[in-house]
């Protein structure tokens, strides 16, 4: 019998020390060898388990329905920017915003129940007031960032929250809606030219579609990607010391944006057991200082001296994640490494920023309101 050529499951289908490869007629994958995945294939008692829940989520994601299909729209559990939806027109765009109470409590919400989120991609006091004076005259992908921000509140809310008892359809209908939205703006302000408010936004619609599944996927990886390299087109991995035509605010916010793609690039390429993107040689953006937002103004001429890190700022959740993630990110590097690092090269570093990191524990970084930006 000839075997049949277009069935390559059989034929690379495999495990090693390196990895796995898992190859079927719809998909070739490597999973790294750190990837929970793998450590799982690793554990007798389990493996059966875990290779029949493989097939049956591999099942689900291949079997769309006929009207999925017949649509030409990807289903609703793939990322829209990379598949794509249907153009809207800017009228078509601003109708979709809610009456301007509804955006202010949500724009609230975000501000304050999610801070972590927050304080890394906005100034809080400089933004916001202007829109309404002029909505049309509002660049397109600043607009798509309002929507952002609308988008991950609702996902903060409680279905307790929405009205007439159908909280969770509701929360569901309005998410689906205003991501569309979002990416609407993005493709429309031409995201790749790399304009104001673009890294922003896609750092937030990439927050929305991390937290509407229960876990990173390969479609939030591939985001990922979209977001290192469009921050290292803007030049956000270099320190803005080197740039003195960019203000303290701006050379401020930038850090914290920087340092929300290195925490973003460890978590998901972690998660997904595949290598970071960011390499720590290509870049010397220092972390942020711990300052609250009333600190820094779009006047300020020089940057204040940091605050005492016993002091809770609106920075601190910030700079204290940086470095339990940068953590992570040295061991990462190790375990990836596929040329292996000798020993005494290997556990120093990792040593002494995992030194640094928890010397943070001594700070007051346990607030409610960190805890609850935290966890999204």
């Amino acid at each position: 019998m000839v075997a049949d050529p277009t069935d390559l499951t059989s034929a690379v289908d495999g495990d090693s020390e390196c990895g796995s490869m898992r190859v079927t007629n719809s998909e070739l994958r490597y999973i790294g060898s750190d990837h929970w995945s793998a450590i799982l294939e690793n554990i007798a008692d389990l493996k059966d388990h875990f290779n029949q829940g493989e097939r049956r989520v591999t099942d689900s994601i291949v079997d769309y329905s006929d009207s999925e299909l017949a649509s030409g729209l990807p289903p609703n559990d793939h990322a829209l920017l990379l598949y794509g939806c249907g153009r809207a027109s800017r009228s078509e765009i601003l109708d979709a915003l809610p009456p301007r109470s509804t955006v202010d409590r949500y724009i609230s919400r975000y501000l304050n129940q999610l801070e972590l989120v927050a304080s890394s991609v906005v100034h809080g006091p400089s933004f916001y007031e202007t829109f309404w004076t002029n909505p049309s005259e509002a660049p397109i992908v600043w607009i798509g960032f309002l929507f952002s921000m609308i988008s991950l509140a609702i996902l903060a809310s409680r279905p307790s929250d929405f009205m007439h008892g159908h909280g969770a359809e509701q929360q569901s209908i309005q998410i689906d809606l205003y991501r569309e939205k979002i990416v609407q703006c993005l493709t429309t302000g031409e995201y790749t030219n790399s304009g104001p408010f673009v890294l922003e936004t896609l750092i937030n619609y990439i927050y929305v579609e991390f937290g509407i599944r229960k876990d990173a996927n390969k479609d939030v990886w591939f985001l990922l990607a979209l977001e290192v390299n469009l921050a290292m087109q803007m030049g956000y991995h270099r320190d803005p010391q080197h740039f003195p035509d960019i203000s303290p605010l701006q050379g401020e916010m930038r850090r914290r944006i920087w340092a929300t793609v290195l925490m973003s690039d460890i978590l998901i390429s972690s998660q997904m057991g595949m290598p970071r993107i960011t390499k720590e040689w290509q870049c010397d953006t220092d972390e942020p200082r711990n300052l609250n937002e009333t600190d820094l103004s779009e006047t300020t001429t020089s940057l204040p001296q940091a605050r005492p890190e016993t002091e809770h700022t609106t920075t601190l959740g910030i700079i204290a994640r940086r470095r339990m993630l940068a953590a992570l990110g040295k061991i990462s590097d190790i375990t990836d490494a596929a040329i292996p690092i000798p020993e005494k090269h290997a556990l120093k570093p990792v040593w002494e920023q995992f030194k640094f990191s928890v010397s943070s524990k001594k700070r007051p970084i346990q607030v409610a309101g960190f805890i609850r930006s935290a966890g999204g």
